[in-house]
């Protein structure tokens, strides 16, 4: 049996201040056909997610969510070939 690697992200569980978010395990995330993966090694979390979390944002949906929609641009590097 393979075993699936997991790492630790912060959920929005419920609507509220701070205190709802929740550091919880997940499974690593894999590219499913027509997608790509991106490694990502830092994310942002600005205003617009203080208001997902708040309940305010309509268009995030509902929990649960996980916030940090900003992150650095990837810039690979392909040689010839």
């Amino acid at each position: 049996m393979e075993h699936q690697r997991r790492r630790l992200a912060v959920r929005i569980e419920e609507f509220g201040g701070p205190e709802v978010l929740v550091p919880v395990e997940v499974p690593d995330p894999v590219a499913g056909p027509g997608q790509v993966l991106v490694r990502v090694a830092a994310a942002g979390v600005n205003r617009a997610d203080a208001l997902v979390r708040a309940g305010v944002y309509h268009r995030a949906g509902r929990p649960p969510l996980t916030p940090g929609v900003e992150g650095p641009e990837p810039s690979p590097r392909w040689g010839r070939g």
